[in-house]
């Protein structure tokens, strides 16, 4: 299998975040946990004795959710409704996908209040500390998956950087820039291509044409993923990760929490994820998606569509260094029109003038 993300030993802080963080750059640390309680729930029997009676969210996959969203445009029945969720605990879950080893069900997203077993195991990297007059944006996760079962290609629409530390067992991990976005068909933060169906010079193929990453994350591990990253996970055997989002600068902060979610965006904050490296046309862009957010708008279905007009004339000035064309059909413009007013009507999108700081 072809691999591209580099191994390290856990760096200084400041070079961490030079030479990771700040170049956008995934890398896999080998140690950032060692030698701390977390590091000991190793394997799959150890995690049936230790955190067996742990509460979990068993829930679809973000799949069948966004199939049931295009099945509701098709229909024109606006009934919204979120992901089916129930609440089991690991050796459930375990219980249940030994029964149904073919299962897409998976723990996903799992909030710190449910995992104390997990957070009192470890101290949180200190990486992930704001830097003076920065607000702590730190939270964590957990995710737990059988045997086969995917994390569909995606990005994650917070902008936060994310660490995963795998736990137990392992993940083959595909990573993909917001300079290939067009390549992979994105809609809203998912791609309408994912590569769980190829072979392995396929996959191989595939990684090398989007410029893309890719690795086995193994026990003990923790992989670094950039914000706005897309990522596609796989489980190579039944596994579980704690997942560690941190750290947004001024500009993704803004951007996340008041736009509606756009590859086009994605790009023009990823040219904004360094901020030191921000230039005056890096500013003035940031200035204009301020401004113009800030205009007052008839109904929130209308802002949404004058933003991405915005943030599409942006996109096409600013955004010089991926893919020169588009390999998307028109009819898919529609269709992403269609979920960005769902999106806004569902979320209550610029319902509320007020910017969030």
């Amino acid at each position: 299998m072809y691999e591209n993300i580099e191994r390290i030993k856990a760096p200084t802080r400041e070079v961490f975040l030079d030479e990771y963080v700040r170049k956008q750059k995934p890398v896999i640390i080998t140690n950032l946990f060692e030698g701390q309680p977390i590091s000991r729930l190793s394997s799959l029997e150890i995690a049936r004795k230790e955190l067996g009676d742990m509460p979990v969210v068993v829930q679809e996959g973000h799949e069948e959710y966004f199939t049931r969203m295009l099945s509701m445009l098709i229909s024109k029945d606006f009934t919204f409704s979120d992901i089916g969720k129930n609440q089991s605990t690991v050796n459930g879950y375990l219980e249940m996908v030994a029964k149904d080893p073919d299962s897409r069900l998976v723990c996903a997203e799992v909030p710190r209040s449910m995992i104390q077993k997990v957070e009192a195991g470890y101290t949180i990297p200190e990486y992930c500390q704001p830097d003076p007059g920065e607000p702590d944006e730190y939270m964590s996760m957990l995710w737990l998956g059988n045997t086969g079962n995917f994390t569909h290609m995606h990005f994650d629409a917070d902008y936060k950087n994310i660490f995963q530390y795998q736990l137990w067992g392992e993940k083959r991990v595909v990573l993909v820039p917001p300079t290939s976005s067009r390549k992979i068909l994105p809609m809203r933060n998912n791609s309408a291509l994912s590569p769980e169906g190829l072979s392995q010079e396929e996959n191989d193929n595939f990684v090398r044409y989007v410029g893309g990453y890719q690795a086995v994350v193994r026990t003990g591990e923790t992989l670094f993923m950039p914000a706005l990253m897309w990522h596609y996970f796989e489980y190579m055997d039944t596994s579980m990760a704690l997942t560690m989002r941190f750290r947004r600068n001024r500009y993704l902060r803004f951007l996340a929490d008041n736009f509606h979610t756009d590859y086009r965006l994605q790009h023009i904050a990823w040219k904004l994820a360094n901020e030191r490296g921000v230039d005056e046309q890096g500013r003035k862009a940031f200035a204009r998606l301020e401004a113009e957010f800030l205009k007052p708008m008839d109904n929130p279905v209308e802002k949404a569509n004058h933003l991405q007009q915005v943030v599409n004339d942006i996109y096409a000035s600013f955004c010089t260094d991926g893919l020169k064309g588009d390999l998307s059909r028109p009819f898919l413009e529609e269709i992403r029109g269609a979920i960005r007013s769902m999106d806004v009507l569902a979320g209550s999108l610029y319902s509320d003038e007020r910017p969030t700081a």
